[in-house]
């Protein structure tokens, strides 16, 4: 008796030209708003093991990071800025706006960048640990001690790393592109304005595929947790999560960074103006919330796709 004859289901492969396979019916996607409240609601129904584990966060980054760094004295930089003459009035905020987040993202001395890297891989794991743990038990309010998320949830260290590294190759198209556009400018390389436009189009280009590439890798870190993956096993089963909905994801994606880096921005822009003394501690305190409220929504744009 011969075997039962099944007709090959067609596969989706990027960049590929064939014929149009016809999306499964799916549901509609959470908005951005709907998924920073929701976020948001989520880490406060849980805010005593949330709040705990950002304050050792903070913590360990005024230790290992800070005072192995140059303080940056913002006072002093405004008035200093304000007798040469340099920049004034709205100019001169945005000015020391971009030296506070230039200061705030990379540590001044190799010891404090390893110190800020390795504290930045542990608390994404502890974070994803407890959003799986707590939305798992959601219909369920459960007690967590502060302590449980480093204990339980640094077993896949060695597989997130390489997957973040996979992310790391993938932001070389966007990194190239940007910096061959930086550079143009600067030389005076491109002459016309059409030149200029292609080169930035290059640069546009390049963004986008990075995009297309992270869109399904961001899923690939919360996948890569789970119990026997593989940072390739990981990354095939994000690819087929996102399938049909990758410009979608996209979409979302450049829309939170781009409310929370205007929420971001108007913090640290206020700050400045009215309390400049206190503007890196509010600095880290915000980094310190960014990083738990990106991982969340990326955890719940997930199970949305589920």
């Amino acid at each position: 008796m011969s075997p039962t004859r099944r007709r090959k289901k067609p596969q989706y492969k990027p960049f590929r030209l064939r014929t149009k396979i016809k999306p499964p019916i799916s549901k509609d996607l959470p908005s951005v708003r709907k998924l920073i409240f929701d976020t948001c609601l989520h880490m406060w129904r849980y805010r005593k093991v949330f709040v705990g584990v950002i304050l050792i966060y903070i913590v360990l980054n005024l230790v290992l990071v800070k005072s192995l760094s140059s303080a940056l004295d913002i006072p002093a930089l405004k008035q200093e800025l304000k007798e040469s003459s340099v920049a004034s009035g709205a100019t001169l905020n945005a000015v020391l706006l971009g030296v506070v987040v230039s200061s705030g993202s990379n540590g001044s001395t190799e010891v404090s960048s390893l110190y800020q890297t390795i504290i930045t891989v542990v608390f994404m794991l502890s974070f994803i640990w407890l959003f799986r743990e707590t939305h798992e038990h959601k219909l369920k309010r459960i007690q967590l001690k502060i302590k449980q998320p480093f204990y339980e949830g640094m077993t896949p260290i060695i597989p997130f790393i390489l997957t973040l590294i996979l992310i790391g190759l993938q932001l070389l198209p966007m990194m190239i592109g940007v910096g061959v556009f930086s550079s143009v400018q600067i030389n005076g390389l491109a002459v016309t304005g059409i030149e200029t436009f292609l080169w930035a189009l290059l640069a546009i280009l390049l963004s986008i595929l990075t995009f297309y590439l992270v869109s399904a890798s961001m899923f690939g870190l919360i996948i890569v947790t789970l119990p026997g993956e593989t940072p390739i096993s990981a990354y095939k089963s994000a690819k087929k999560v996102v399938a049909f909905r990758r410009w979608v994801i996209m979409r979302k994606l450049l829309l939170y960074l781009l409310v929370v880096g205007l929420i971001y921005a108007g913090v640290m822009f206020a700050s400045i103006i009215i309390f400049p003394v206190a503007t890196e501690w509010i600095l880290l305190i915000l980094s310190s919330i960014i990083l738990p409220l990106s991982i969340g929504c990326v955890y719940k744009l997930y199970r949305a796709l589920l």
